[in-house]
């Protein structure tokens, strides 16, 4: 992504954190495909997938620092 350029490390690991520590959404296996996806709103979900493809930590790592 274009942000992974201009944004700072610093400032892509606070707004990860900030997207799971708000977010009720979850990490599951999607029996069809096996992928991993997020589970919950749809406006959660599509912010979790924006982070993750920033290539930010993931959303488990960060909440279990909370």
């Amino acid at each position: 992504s274009m942000l992974n350029t201009v944004l700072s490390r610093p400032l892509l690991s606070l707004f990860n954190a900030a997207i799971a520590v708000n977010s009720t959404a979850y990490e599951d296996e999607e029996k069809e495909t096996g992928k991993r996806v997020f589970v919950g709103s749809k406006t959660e979900t599509a912010l979790l997938n924006f982070a993750k493809e920033l290539g930010c930590v993931s959303t488990s790592r960060v909440l279990a620092r909370f």
